[in-house]
């Protein structure tokens, strides 16, 4: 675990703050006060490796039974004091919106991560003369562990400012699908008009499938999980229309170990009925409606572990391939084929 570690020094010392952002409704008293100060590091290096700091616009709040005061804490300032009387103060973080963010620095590149403030509320500390107080603030980011299979054990690592768990709760993938084969047993019937795609046309796609298991290793080449259907996109056109049909679906998204290069792959399906704007051309509860696609990604996988925290970010999916088909009473009646092209997938916690 890894803190930004609040300290409050029972001492007498020149005020160094930051510019106040809310005065108080009633200055503390001006008579003579045995006073502390108050020290809080701005900046911590988490036990992943990354920095941390607060992200523009918060502020940190001071207040007791009769003053409050509010100090921005978003500076390059590595420490932060501030001068108080002798007494027992409520301490708030106030971020610039509604959700609390640290601002997460690796190798030179930043960005902003969800932060779960993990102290009880409201968080009380006290300035006693003559004695120092230690405060410690605890803060949560989730990101995704590597699992390794090898063992049968999933390795996971707990940490407070950045704290890995095992499972994926949400995969992501988009990209644009030239249609190779648009073929229909009967050509001429209300389906094929519906549902029908042009050769040769590009046509944007997106997936969203979430967790419905863990990984488990199936062969010493792959990995697998259970997934749902949780949303799709466009809205509209021929890739929409069969995102419909599997959008109750369930399936299993995978990995494969290639090597230099590895492959994902994605098959979800659904038996019974055709969605309620569709089966005036899709009768009946004997459809069978299957979405097959996937594709080659950097390796992420060597047969062992797993790198989630890579696919963490974005990832680049070089070339692939994208179906649906569409059966009725065992005979397929439609199928939809073309190359997946510039797409990526990504894991979420």
């Amino acid at each position: 675990m890894s803190l930004l570690n609040f300290r409050a020094l029972g001492v007498l010392l020149a005020l160094s703050g930051l510019p106040a952002v809310t005065g108080c409704a009633e200055e503390p008293p001006a008579e003579e006060q045995t006073m502390g100060t108050f020290s809080a590091a701005l900046s911590a290096v988490g036990s992943d490796g990354a920095h941390y700091q607060f992200e523009t616009g918060t502020y940190l709040g001071f207040s007791n039974t009769s003053w409050g005061e509010a100090y921005f804490i978003d500076g390059p300032e590595a420490l932060y004091e501030k001068q108080l009387p002798v007494g027992s103060y409520q301490l708030t973080i106030y971020p610039p919106d509604d959700s609390l963010n640290l601002i997460r620095t690796v190798d030179g590149v930043s960005e902003s991560v969800p932060t779960t403030w993990d102290d009880p509320q409201p968080f009380t500390f006290n300035i006693v003369d003559g004695a120092v107080t230690s405060v410690e603030l605890h803060f949560v980011v989730q990101g995704l562990a590597d699992v390794t299979f090898a063992t049968g054990d999933v390795e996971i690592s707990m940490e407070v400012v950045h704290e890995e768990v095992s499972s994926s709760g949400l995969f992501t993938e988009s990209g644009t699908v030239t249609l190779n084969t648009d073929f229909y047993q009967d050509p001429f019937a209300q389906y094929a008009t519906e549902l029908g795609g042009v050769v040769g046309n590009n046509y944007d796609q997106a997936l969203w499938l979430a967790s419905a298991g863990e990984w488990s290793q199936l062969t010493s080449a792959g990995v697998c999980k259970d997934v749902t259907v949780a949303a799709y996109g466009p809205t509209s056109g021929p890739v929409s229309r069969r995102f419909a049909q599997i959008a109750p679906a369930t399936g299993r998204l995978c990995i494969f170990d290639y090597g230099t290069q590895d492959y994902y792959s994605v098959s979800v399906w659904h038996s019974g009925e055709a969605p309620i704007e569709q089966q005036s051309f899709l009768p009946g509860s004997d459809n069978f409606f299957q979405l097959n696609l996937g594709g080659y990604i950097p390796d992420v996988f060597d047969g062992q572990t797993l790198q989630q925290s890579v696919l963490a970010s974005e990832t680049p999916v070089s070339t692939g391939w994208f179906e649906h088909w569409i059966h009725q009473g065992g005979v397929q009646i439609a199928r939809f084929e073309g190359q997946l092209n510039g797409g990526t997938i990504q894991l979420s916690p």
